[in-house]
């Protein structure tokens, strides 16, 4: 799929080194390959690799970001994941909105980054997301049907 190449995924804070292997993995089979990180307690570490297999490609391109502003700073568009109920009211869409946007926005503006984030607790913090700029919010592992 075309625009593919313009899609970063965020890991904040990642507690394991596997985490890190596992995405790198899961976005190359997804057809996507810029994976950031930030702060990640070990990294590079050889249980990412081994967890990377077959993405190794995707692995050795991570960019390890000191700040989630740093990850994000040249993104126009940020989502964020959470499993984490909210009581501050983001927009709240399923997978299939946030894929359907994401798409339209490509399409009228040439360099559209979305930044899905992922952390090592249950999601990102009120603090992360606000300071991320994000503007859309993707709930996590929402029931429904497949």
């Amino acid at each position: 799929m075309q625009g593919l190449d313009r899609i970063r995924v965020v890991l904040v804070e990642p507690s394991h080194p596997g985490n890190i292997g596992g995405a790198a993995r899961a976005l190359k089979v997804m057809g996507l390959s810029e994976l950031a990180v930030v702060n990640p307690r070990r990294f590079p570490d050889p249980q990412a690799e081994w967890r990377a297999a077959g993405a190794q490609d995707v692995l050795e391109a991570v960019t390890v970001h000191d700040s989630l502003d740093d990850a994000i700073a040249d993104c126009h568009w940020v989502v964020g994941t959470s499993t984490r109920q909210r009581r501050i009211p983001w927009p709240l869409k399923s997978a299939e909105e946030i894929a359907e946007e994401a798409i339209a926005r490509q399409s009228r503006t040439p360099e559209v980054s979305l930044s899905p984030a992922d952390s090592r607790r249950s999601g990102l913090s009120v603090i992360e997301f606000s300071h991320g700029g994000t503007s859309r919010m993707l709930r996590a592992f929402q029931r429904g049907p497949c």
